[in-house]
């Protein structure tokens, strides 16, 4: 039964034609990284596997019958580590839908030929300027390697004179990668990529190195890029950057992207963030973190699944207005509601007012 809300004065039903434009596969849980800053390190499920190559065809067939635009090749393992990620990428753009990429760039370089030809958006993790930063940060001294096969996908764009991939490069503050903000704007300006993306990395047990943590580390970041700004101006990449804390500026990225998340095993989920059970404590507050699951590739098809179990969570976060903010709530430390994301104080399920990426303060390639 399609979803359908009912008051005194309206009624309001999805429509027929409603479906997801983006699905976000997770065809790999397993990283060959062990970053510091990177959630990886506080789930509590995640169990590293490769998606099942059945599972992702049958997953392909169904997106491209509801309307599937875009698959983005992404999740909390890196894609290229994948055994066939280079026929599933091949079959998704051959069959006419748009690719987009996220991935440590570590494997890059065995994968040009395939991103040229293949991949619509390349967004690529980099979190510094210096090797070593990142090799602070992501424990592998790899930086130069990273950059090189960058480098090598953006030189040869260049020579064919094409207009993709569009290339993202993605920096997660951190307060071990604070100082590069200046540097890494520079270099993204000599690389040539389109866009770099700033966001905060999610504090998790009390990571020490999170930004997040610190209201002076928040006020530092936006000072440094606001140098930064002033001295690239109109010659660098566009910049996105995350809204300053506490701010009524929110937006679930997926729910405006029109996406869901499939995990490697097949679990169809409503986002990234609620894809497996881990504990966040951001602004202080410890938050248990409960995956949910709304079916599964194979056993449930992902329109029944939009149109129904997903459906009213679309409504909420549509509306935005119907999903409280516990980061700006002055009685969320006294709230037992926001300790979970099994409910709101509006009777939401799941509670969302909490989730960083609703409050647009990281990141999600959609």
């Amino acid at each position: 039964m399609l979803f359908e809300v009912s008051t005194r004065d309206w009624i309001v039903k999805l429509s027929l034609e409603s479906h997801p434009d983006e699905l976000v596969v997770e065809v790999s849980s397993e990283c060959n990284m062990n970053c510091l800053h990177c959630f990886r390190r506080a789930a509590q499920d995640l169990k590293p596997q490769h998606m099942d190559l059945n599972t992702f065809e049958e997953l392909v067939r169904e997106a491209l019958e509801i309307g599937v635009k875009k698959i983005v090749f992404s999740g909390w393992g890196e894609p290229l580590a994948h055994p066939r990620i280079d026929s599933m990428v091949k079959m998704c753009k051959e069959l006419g839908l748009s690719v987009a990429l996220n991935t440590n760039g570590t494997l890059l370089n065995m994968f040009t030929d395939l991103v040229l030809r293949y991949v619509d958006e390349l967004f690529v993790s980099l979190d510094s300027a210096s090797a070593k930063t990142y090799a602070s940060l992501r424990r592998l001294p790899i930086f130069n390697t990273v950059i090189q096969s960058l480098e090598e996908v953006l030189r040869f764009k260049q020579l064919r004179g094409s207009l993709k991939p569009r290339v993202v490069a993605l920096y997660t503050v951190t307060k071990l990668n604070i100082e590069d903000i200046v540097a890494f704007l520079k270099m993204a300006r000599d690389l040539g990529v389109n866009e770099v993306v700033f966001s905060f990395s999610i504090p998790f047990n009390n990571n020490s190195i999170n930004c997040l943590s610190s209201s002076e580390c928040v006020e530092q970041f936006y000072a440094k890029l606001a140098e930064a700004e002033a001295v690239l101006r109109e010659l660098g990449p566009s910049i996105s950057k995350p809204p300053k804390p506490f701010t009524p500026d929110v937006k679930c990225p997926f729910a405006s992207n029109r996406a869901l998340f499939i995990r490697s095993d097949g679990a169809i989920t409503p986002c990234i963030h609620y894809a497996y059970s881990w504990t966040t404590t951001v602004f202080g507050l410890r938050r248990s973190i409960k995956a949910v699951i709304l079916g599964h590739i194979g056993r449930d098809r992902i329109i029944d699944v939009w149109r129904t179990r997903y459906a009213k969570m679309l409504y909420r976060l549509s509306l935005r207005k119907a999903i409280p903010s516990c980061l700006t709530c002055t009685l969320a430390e006294y709230c037992m509601k926001t300790r979970s994301n099994e409910a709101d104080c509006l009777g939401g399920e799941p509670n969302c007012g909490h989730c960083p990426f609703y409050h647009r303060l990281t990141f999600c390639p959609l």
